[in-house]
């Protein structure tokens, strides 16, 4: 699924949205890779992504075109709720494919 802007450029996928609304709450790119469990480079690719499609140069500018277009809401309490949910699967999601792989490796020795 995606959103589309109202008002300028391309639409952002949902997980560019999720990216944009971590901005927005003040994480860093390392901080926003451990909430959603990727990398620091795939979070710049996407804030690369985000940036050409909102027509930005920087992370202030983008958030700020996410509030002007809609894109970004003030947080409620069911946002929240939902983006901690996020969190907490894409964590679970990390420690199982962990234990998998230390698993295969005990085997394999």
């Amino acid at each position: 699924m995606t959103v589309p802007l109202p008002t300028r450029g391309k639409a952002l996928s949902d997980r560019e949205v999720e990216v944009l609304r971590l901005v927005a709450a003040g994480r860093t790119n390392p901080g926003i890779g451990r909430e959603l469990c990727i990398s620091v480079d795939t979070v710049r690719s996407h804030m690369m992504r985000i940036a050409v499609k909102l027509g930005t140069s920087n992370r202030a500018a983008a958030v700020r075109v996410g509030f002007e277009t809609g894109v970004l809401r003030l947080p409620d309490a069911t946002v929240l709720a939902q983006a901690d949910a996020i969190v907490r699967r894409n964590r679970l999601a990390k420690v199982r494919a962990d234990v998998a792989r230390q698993r295969a490796r005990g085997r394999a020795a």
